[in-house]
């Protein structure tokens, strides 16, 4: 079925970008399968972040990242969380998630655990023993629409001797939306930073078009205790403004699962612009997913071009992914 999207996305590679000699490495995922090699070894106190964001299409995702662990290292610990919405709803729905890591003779090492569902985010734990070698993290399921996930790995030993990665991401940014959006249509704010602390603001501007009644929102963000390596982002606040920039929604803080903290709002919204706000402090690398789905009557679709609008900002993201047509569940 014809649809249109528009896309504002700040990760350049089409499928995967890690990023070498790093306390951090980072993976982005773009596509529903795909692989990626980091060629730094991970040591102690050191960390692994997939960001998964598929908007382009649903259908079966299967994503695997091949790392290596260096000498020193015993132990990880880690999470995920990924956002099912509902089965009769329109905003982002990833369901089935399996999370494994496999060593180099394909043998089972660890899999994720005892999943949570809150506030429209399913969260799971990963941990266990893990000594120096290659090994291999797949992470599958089904996008029923857009897939959303976020996979974090912090490993513990000896410490490595290497200096810091170069902070990437942003703390600080914004984007417009030129077209109206409809029933429907979600709004993402897919957030990843690593190595830089403070303020954090990420704001979406867009208008509600015609038809539009009202929207529903969830987030998820990652706050790994204070005396660990993980991400940490504390303080968050998710508002929703008038073009007055006047706060007329707030979320509500759903609970502490897994490593990860979970809100959700929903209300009556009229056609008109808005700018939704997520605020917070960084204590260290940042993982945040907000999304907001326009409710109401959906307004007939104008067939659009097959290319859409892509905008480079940086390694954090910012997306917009308009109106899709139903789809039939299977």
């Amino acid at each position: 079925m014809a649809q249109r999207r528009i896309l504002v996305l700040s990760v350049a590679a089409a499928m995967a970008c890690p990023l070498a000699h790093a306390t951090t490495q980072l993976v982005d995922f773009n596509g529903r399968n795909g692989s990626s090699t980091l060629t730094t070894q991970l040591q102690g106190n050191e960390s692994l972040l997939v960001n998964t964001l598929v908007t382009s299409s649903p259908g079966a995702l299967s994503n695997e990242v091949l790392f290596t662990v260096g000498a020193g290292v015993t132990s990880f610990t880690g999470g995920a969380a990924w956002e099912i919405g509902t089965a009769a709803g329109q905003d982002p729905r990833l369901v089935g998630v399996n999370i494994d890591i496999f060593d180099s003779s394909n043998v089972l090492v660890a899999s994720d655990a005892a999943p949570t569902a809150s506030n429209g985010f399913a969260v799971s734990t990963l941990a266990g023993a893990i000594g120096p070698g290659s090994y291999r993290l797949v992470m599958t399921g089904t996008g029923v629409r857009t897939s959303s996930m976020d996979v974090s790995l912090t490993f513990a030993g000896t410490p490595s001797p290497q200096a810091p990665a170069a902070p990437s991401g942003f703390l600080q940014q914004s984007s417009t939306i030129a077209a109206p959006l409809g029933a429907g249509e979600t709004v993402l704010i897919d957030n990843t930073v690593i190595g830089r602390t403070g303020a954090l603001r990420q704001a979406v501007t867009f208008t509600a078009g015609a038809g539009v009644t009202g929207f529903t929102s969830q987030a998820a963000w990652e706050v790994t205790g204070a005396a660990d390596f993980g991400p940490r982002l504390g303080g968050v606040n998710v508002d929703l403004l008038d073009a007055a920039n006047n706060v007329i929604f707030s979320d509500v803080f759903g609970t502490l699962v897994n490593g990860f903290a979970v809100s959700s709002f929903s209300g009556a919204l009229d056609p008109g612009t808005y700018t939704l706000v997520a605020t917070g402090t960084a204590f260290r690398d940042v993982f945040l997913d907000v999304s907001l789905t326009l409710t109401g009557a959906a307004v007939a679709a104008v067939p659009e071009p097959e290319s859409y609008a892509l905008m480079l900002a940086g390694l954090g993201a910012l997306a917009a992914v308009a109106r899709r047509r139903r789809i039939a569940l299977s």
